[in-house]
């Protein structure tokens, strides 16, 4: 699908089989392209397939250049003049966080918050990448579309290397990922068998709990025998953040447990993008705590600048030990 950067943008409807399976928006070209955002349909091979534009005149050329092909023909992908070349990044559309990282079937999988059809953000799309070594990626075909529950917000992934969700398949266990649908603001849950092929539960393991939230992170506790996920929760009138702690034996039926409170507006303290997981305990062997992180990199960056504005001719000490002094890390 052709793509001009800083043209009006478009609402875009992929119809398979009479049910609109995709739908996106984009700046569409209706002239020469700057750039093709590609979208794989080999899976609906046979079916009648019908691609809609909104808000375009009759005598709109903008089907023309939309093309079918086999394969993909930029044969000059990651020898961009400013493409980074160490670090992962997805050959093309707009990426940022990562989600859902874990090792499963010989490879680590790679998710990230994508917009395949465009350079700035929006249709948030989980895109996948896979790796041998952490170092070599090989990015594949987007793994989390948006559907009715909203575009697909960040969250995380892991192994029910028991099968304790039952979504495993002939001695398979299941990958299992969680999102936030940010339409309905629940979180949302996907599997795979195989690395490759998702499927989506169909609606919200846990519906909305209170106006935002999102970002689901869920981990094993084995000595309960139950799921954790934390997700991060804005309450009351004043922005209240907060982290929302629930438990599940099967990861599809989850009860709130605890909550734990942050900042209120401003003060970002437990904002967004809880990490959590556990760390022993220096001369206890076998005790683990519970660690809770979130955002913490933000308020270090917010902190080093207004501590180098305020005392950028006083410093005597490093700025960073301040800092962690200061965050309590």
């Amino acid at each position: 699908m052709p793509v001009k950067n800083g043209a009006t943008k478009r609402n875009l409807e992929l119809w398979v089989d009479g049910i609109n399976t995709r739908f996106w928006d984009m700046e569409l070209a209706e002239g020469e392209p700057d750039w093709y955002a590609y979208m794989r349909i080999d899976q609906w091979k046979g079916k009648p397939v019908e691609l809609r534009v909104d808000k375009v005149a009759t005598t709109s050329k903008v089907f023309d250049t939309v093309l079918q092909s086999d394969k993909d023909t930029n044969t000059n992908e990651y020898h961009e003049k400013l493409r980074a070349q160490f670090h992962f990044s997805p050959k093309r559309g707009w990426t940022n966080d990562p989600n859902g990282m874990v090792y499963f079937n010989g490879e680590y999988h790679l998710f990230f918050q994508h917009n395949p059809y465009g350079r700035n953000w929006g249709n948030m799309t989980w895109g996948h990448a896979v790796s041998k070594d952490l170092i070599h990626w090989t990015e594949l075909d987007d793994a989390i579309h948006p559907d009715q529950g909203g575009p697909v917000f960040s969250g995380g992934g892991v192994v029910d290397k028991n099968n304790t969700s039952g979504l495993g398949k002939d001695g398979k266990p299941a990958m299992v990922l969680f999102h936030t649908g940010a339409k309905g603001w629940g979180q949302y849950m996907s599997w795979s068998t195989d690395g490759r092929n998702f499927q989506q539960y169909g609606k919200a393991v846990v519906p909305r709990i209170n106006k935002d939230n999102r970002d689901p992170k869920v981990i094993w506790h084995e000595p309960t025998k139950k799921w954790v996920m934390v997700v991060w929760v804005e309450r009351g009138n004043n922005e209240q953040h907060s982290m929302q702690f629930l438990t599940s034996p099967d990861l599809k039926n989850w009860t709130p447990t605890s909550i734990t409170y942050g900042g209120i507006g401003n003060d970002r303290y437990l904002f967004e993008c809880p990490e959590f997981y556990e760390l022993p305990v220096q001369g206890l062997p076998g005790v683990k705590n519970g660690c809770l992180l979130a955002l913490i990199l933000n308020m270090l960056l917010e902190l080093l600048m207004a501590t180098v504005l305020r005392r950028r001719k006083k410093a005597t000490k490093p700025i960073w030990t301040r800092l962690l002094r200061t965050t309590n890390i």
